[in-house]
């Protein structure tokens, strides 16, 4: 600073120098360097901005990657679910269908079975007691309503195993 101060006075050493332009002169050395030191400290900030920008940048470029990562396997759950969902749609429709084929063959077993009572019970209704006589008429009866022929050997054996299950 003093040689900066020196080469001032020098130059000016051909006139007078005065005490305005020497505060003059000061004011605008001062203002010089706080400029340079200004600008350095701007330099300075400029590095570290860039520096923070560049690792901004790759931090970013991993935050994509992980999220395009993220983005896929999304993705891939969504259609691995609508094909779990189409398979269970299947699975369902099909024991839909085997249940109403189920239930569909109860009503018939079930069906098939009451007929079988009610058919059992017009055959022999009371045989709690044993009335052979009874049971026969009450067969006879029943073959009379079904229009059956009663006289023939097959429904002969048919009245005899009738009469012979009705008993314990």
């Amino acid at each position: 600073m003093s040689s900066e101060i020196n080469m001032h006075a020098a130059h000016h050493n051909q006139g007078s120098l005065t005490r305005q332009d020497f505060i003059n002169w000061t004011a605008n050395f001062i203002k010089r360097r706080s400029q340079r030191n200004c600008n350095s400290k701007l330099a300075a900030r400029k590095v570290r901005l860039a520096r923070e920008k560049a690792r901004l940048r790759l931090r970013k470029s991993e935050v994509d990657r992980e999220f395009e990562r993220l983005h896929n396997k999304l993705y891939e759950t969504a259609q691995q679910l609508r094909n779990d969902n189409k398979i269970l749609k299947a699975t369902f429709l099909e024991m839909a269908s085997k249940c109403n084929r189920l239930n569909i063959e109860t009503k018939s077993i079930r069906m098939s079975l009451e007929r079988e009572i009610i058919a059992r019970d017009r055959v022999v209704p009371d045989c709690d007691e044993i009335d052979i006589d009874r049971c026969v008429h009450n067969f006879v009866r029943y073959c009379h309503v079904a229009n059956c022929d009663c006289h023939s050997n097959t429904n002969l054996i048919q009245v005899l195993r009738v009469i012979l299950n009705a008993f314990p």
